[in-house]
């Protein structure tokens, strides 16, 4: 009975420790201490917030596709980030877990400017078919998806549908192209409606938008479409200098010719699709007067005679009573770059006019900054700082036949303005003492249609 009774006890003791100790009971170390691929129930560990490290400071993407992203895509709020395996925390080390994402990272929303890209668009912009061969020699420099991407626009633009799907399929696999842009290069293969904006994500979508653009520009002045042809080439003007390449003095020059052709029949034609409003003119009227009534109907309009003359073709400055003038009301400004050496004539956002520039050289650099239209002066003298003025016509008059000073924001003189040049081949240069040189046709119509009080914003 005895030997029962021990026998019954040390089984219990037995039961007791294998409760205590098997795999039932709670861990006594961490997760770390477990052996690898141990199966522990446990919550997983708390994770940086997606913009920030562990210690506060921004942070980079934790998924870094070939082309860098410039800002990572958007996440929705519901879903917890997804972590890829490769992933290390600001410190070096790796998460203590990390589960396998379930799918590829998503592409970035916006794909870094490399400089073999910007090469890339630079080329589709000048010759979308020379970009072929720009993609044999020099396409080495591109990453794999954005080198298909490339080859699917210039299919694009050689209308082949079905190479451009072929190409942007192969690019897609990479996770290194956008939908939007997708949509883009299928648009230019199926000739469809030209791209309704030029801040896309890539210089490549951004050129291959442009490109798109100025074939739409072109067919509308070719059609009589002055308006959308204007508008075109307006967005086109400054979508250039806005570009992250450098501005090509060739093509501001045909557009700008082109947009001289049709402004004349827009903004510089009494029909024209701008807004205006409307002055009957009375007996003993002149263009001084009408625009006198103009400005004291409405006290925020800024207008001169020669904008009123040129907007109603008239020929000189006669009138005649009963004659009903339209009165712009888009404010006219300039919008000068200096990298691109180019001055814009704006009525409200649309470019009117645009010339090319000579500006302040290095010495003299031209400011930067906002400016009024102050003093407008034909054949000036000019007043050198220490010198005797120098009297219009002498040769050591720089100032050409034309001066529109700047007033700083309080109207002060500054001493800077647009002025015309005896050396014209400074236009595109940095060659003068801080001021606008332009050539005499460029400076005597921007004086005619500027007015006094107009703003001119000067970027660098």
């Amino acid at each position: 009975m005895r030997a029962l009774l021990l026998l019954v006890l040390g089984a219990g003791l037995v039961w007791f420790v294998w409760r205590g100790l098997g795999p039932g009971a709670p861990a006594e170390t961490d997760a770390h201490a477990s052996a690898p691929g141990a199966m522990i129930a446990m919550d997983p560990p708390a994770q940086p917030a997606a913009s920030e490290s562990s210690a506060g400071t921004p942070r980079e993407p934790s998924a870094v596709p070939a082309e860098p992203p410039v800002a990572p895509p958007p996440v929705a709020a519901a879903a917890a980030p997804a972590v890829p395996a490769d992933s290390r925390e600001s410190s070096g080390t790796a998460p203590a877990s990390v589960a396998a994402p379930t799918s590829a990272p998503l592409a970035p929303s916006v794909v870094a400017a490399s400089p073999a890209e910007i090469a890339a668009a630079e080329e589709l912009l000048r010759d979308p078919p020379g970009l072929g061969a720009w993609l044999a020699t020099r396409g080495v420099d591109l990453p794999a998806g954005r080198r298909e991407f490339a080859a699917g626009l210039v299919h694009a633009f050689a209308a082949q549908g079905a190479e451009t799907a072929s190409a942007l399929d192969r690019a897609e696999k990479t996770g290194q192209v956008q939908p939007t842009e997708r949509a883009l290069a299928q648009r230019i293969a199926a000739r469809g409606e030209a791209p309704g904006m030029l801040a896309t994500e890539s210089p490549l979508a951004r050129a291959a938008a442009m490109k798109e653009l100025e074939r739409a520009a072109l067919e509308d002045l070719a059609a009589g479409r002055a308006g959308e042809a204007a508008e075109s080439l307006s967005r086109l003007l400054l979508g250039e200098i806005a570009s992250p390449w450098r501005a090509d003095a060739a093509r501001l020059a045909a557009w700008s010719e082109r947009l001289r052709e049709a402004q004349r029949e827009n903004r510089w034609n009494r029909r024209g699709k701008w807004r205006s409003t409307e002055i009957v003119v009375q007996p003993g009227d002149s263009l001084i007067s009408v625009r006198k009534r103009a400005v004291a109907q409405d006290a925020s309009l800024v207008v001169c005679t020669g904008q009123i003359a040129r907007a109603n073709q008239l020929e000189g400055e006669v009138i005649h009573p009963g004659a009903k003038l339209r009165i712009p009301l888009d404010p006219a400004s300039v919008l000068v770059d200096l990298d691109a050496h180019w001055a814009f004539y704006l009525a409200g956002e649309e470019v009117v006019a645009a010339w090319p520039i000579g500006v302040g050289k290095e010495s003299s650099a031209t400011r930067v900054g906002t400016f009024t239209v102050g003093e407008k002066t034909k054949e000036p003298m000019w007043f050198p700082q220490g010198r005797k003025p120098v009297p219009f016509g002498d040769a050591e008059n720089p100032l050409g036949t034309r001066w529109i000073a700047w007033n700083d924001t309080g109207g002060t003189p500054t001493r800077l303005g647009f002025h015309g040049t005896n050396e014209p081949q400074s236009i595109g240069q940095d060659a003068s003492l801080g001021c606008i040189r332009m050539r005499t046709p460029d400076v005597e119509e921007l004086y005619e249609i500027l007015p006094r009080g107009a703003s001119i914003r000067v970027v660098p």
